[in-house]
């Protein structure tokens, strides 16, 4: 095996079969390459997108090329004849060509020479500009939405059951498997305020908790009279509770945004930041960031889900849900 690190390279207009592809400048023979599959993931830790291109006749001089500027190329791996790994930064979506080149030689339209792009957007339901009849809840019995106009919704109504209390968002809806960014802010009153929010899924039955509600979800961040320094969740998998090391307190009047990095796979990123009302695409100030470690929770399907405490001590201002 052997591996090199390429320079940026932008994705370009190209010739199939021209002259345009004469990155290889060296005289010799160089088979025609030929592209029988392409696969593309998310590259691990990383904000770029891996690229695997199956085939033969890749030379560890081999270019890849794609026929859009909104690629960048940042790595090149020859794995051997038959695949070349890219990594890629990619700033739009779509369906784009991609050709393996032999100096003039170019795998052209020989084989399947398409990747498709699919990068997450987020839209802000901001809870403190809708009104309540325009939120969508499926919500346990007795459970009752309020409005505060300056900090979000909060919730109190019947139901005396302190954590088992769930409201589902079955509007906002996406798949694991897309691993994708989901976000919630909120803001506090008072010295002692408890709540769970996080992602579920349209499986919870929210009038059917029972026992376990606190491991219902997928996984929530959990804070507790006054305190957060732990995960709950595993989606009845298995009851699973993760702690952080943290003795993290949300300071009153303060908007927090919480950030489950790839819908909160195991290895992946939660960060918590500060952001100011109504500009919730800015962070502020990184206040804790934490890995996800041994969730067993897999549900295919993934929506916003809360533990809805009944307090009017936090409010949640918006959601930051992927499209």
């Amino acid at each position: 095996m052997r591996s090199f690190n390429s320079p940026i390279i932008r994705g370009c207009n190209y010739e199939v079969n021209g002259s345009e592809n004469t990155d290889n400048p060296d005289t010799g023979i160089f088979p025609t390459p030929f592209i029988t599959e392409i696969e593309i993931v998310p590259k691990p830790n990383s904000d770029l997108l891996q690229v695997t291109i199956n085939g033969f006749n890749f030379d560890v001089n081999s270019v890849v090329k794609f026929n859009s500027n909104s690629i960048v190329i940042v790595e090149t791996q020859f794995v051997n004849p038959m695949q070349i790994i890219v990594c890629i930064e990619a700033s739009q979506n779509g369906t784009f060509d991609v050709v393996v080149c032999n100096n003039t030689l170019t795998s052209g339209k020989t084989g399947n020479g398409k990747v498709i792009i699919r990068k997450s957007s987020i839209t802000w339901i901001d809870f403190c500009e809708l009104s309540l009849n325009e939120i969508e809840v499926e919500a346990t019995k007795g459970v009752q939405l309020f409005k505060d106009l300056e900090r979000g919704i909060w919730a109190g109504g019947t139901s005396n059951d302190f954590f088992g209390r769930g409201v589902k968002f079955p509007k906002y809806i996406w798949k694991r498997a897309d691993e994708l960014e989901f976000s919630f802010v909120f803001t506090v009153r008072g010295t002692n305020p408890s709540f769970l929010f996080g992602i579920g899924t349209p499986e919870i039955e929210v009038n059917n908790l029972g026992s376990q509600a606190l491991f219902a979800s997928e996984i929530q961040l959990f804070y507790d009279n006054g305190r957060f320094n732990r995960f709950l969740g595993g989606g009845r998998v298995r009851n699973w509770a993760q702690d952080v090391q943290a003795n993290l307190r949300f300071e009153k009047d303060v908007f927090y945004k919480v950030t489950f990095k790839k819908s909160g796979k195991v290895d992946s990123k939660v960060c918590i930041h500060t952001v100011e009302k109504g500009n919730y695409d800015v962070n502020l100030e990184l206040i804790g960031e934490y890995t996800v470690q041994d969730n067993p929770a897999n549900n295919p399907v993934l929506i916003p889900y809360w533990n809805a405490v009944k307090t009017s001590d936090i409010f949640i201002a918006a959601l930051g849900v992927p499209i």
